[in-house]
């Protein structure tokens, strides 16, 4: 890629759509740096050494500064830890995620 730290300019590049905004915004509400996070994917041969165990990832990405919030979907229900705030009664469809 040769990207230089020079090249990285620190401006968002990843901007929601305003529906989804409207959508999520009375579940997101965080002066934290908010971050979404997803532990699981598909199942099958293909997937069998893609799965991050789950313990050892929250513990990861757990920061002071930071609210987690659960974009996990239909592989939750073995729940989660307190501080982090599961969507999935909201995520709709795999664009939610």
């Amino acid at each position: 890629m040769k990207t230089e730290w020079c090249d990285i300019h620190g401006e968002p590049y990843v901007i929601p759509h305003p529906d989804y905004v409207k959508k999520f915004a009375r579940y997101i509400k965080s002066d934290k740096l908010r971050v979404g996070v997803r532990w699981l994917g598909q199942s099958g041969p293909d997937y069998v050494n893609r799965v991050f165990p789950r313990d050892q990832f929250f513990e990861a990405v757990s920061q002071d500064h930071v609210q987690l919030y659960s974009l996990q979907k239909d592989y939750s229900q073995e729940g989660l830890p307190k501080h982090i705030i599961d969507l999935e009664i909201v995520l709709d469809t795999w664009e939610d995620c």
